[in-house]
């Protein structure tokens, strides 16, 4: 079982069945996690996760959606390598990751941007990101797949209690 541990920001953590803890990352590129958030596995056992914010932990993580500035990232971690990458940077509030059902690409949300986006880790696109959906409803807080054929988002809050100013 993996674990990101938030309270103590001690990043990706595996336990074991007999409750044994390793610490497996808990930087990228040299900076720290400050607010590790989601994590899906693979089938080849490469973790994919969110680090919302760079520059802020769990307990002020409201100030980063103020600042308004892109500090999350999208970040893999391979065990048999041992190696953390950063995949996608200048994210606003990267908050809960989902690996698609073939395995090709996995979606992140932004919270305070009201979408999700997908990142492809194989085929003629790979590397490449786009918008999966955007204008939610209010601010997406996490996401799943429930081999349905449904992807199935969190909505933290509604968008009715947020300003939207438009500037021409």
């Amino acid at each position: 079982m993996y674990v990101i541990s938030l309270l103590k920001n001690q990043g990706i953590l595996k336990i074991t069945k007999d409750g044994e803890i390793e610490a497996l990352t808990d930087e990228a590129e040299g900076v720290k996690f400050g607010t590790t958030d989601a994590v899906t596995v693979a089938k080849n056992g490469v973790l994919y996760f969110t680090d919302a914010s760079w520059k802020y932990n769990l307990h002020n993580s409201a100030l980063d959606m103020f600042e308004g500035r892109p500090h999350g990232r999208l970040i893999s971690y391979d065990p048999s390598t041992r190696q953390t990458k950063v995949i996608a940077r200048n994210l606003y509030f990267a908050n809960g990751v989902e690996m698609s059902p073939e395995q090709d690409f996995v979606i992140f949300c932004e919270t305070p941007m009201m979408r999700c986006s997908r990142y492809y880790l194989q085929g003629e696109k790979e590397g490449l990101m786009d918008v999966f959906i955007d204008r939610l409803p209010g601010l997406p807080d996490n996401i799943r797949y429930d081999l349905e054929g449904y992807y199935w988002i969190a909505i933290l809050t509604v968008n009715q209690n947020f300003v939207q100013i438009e500037i021409s």
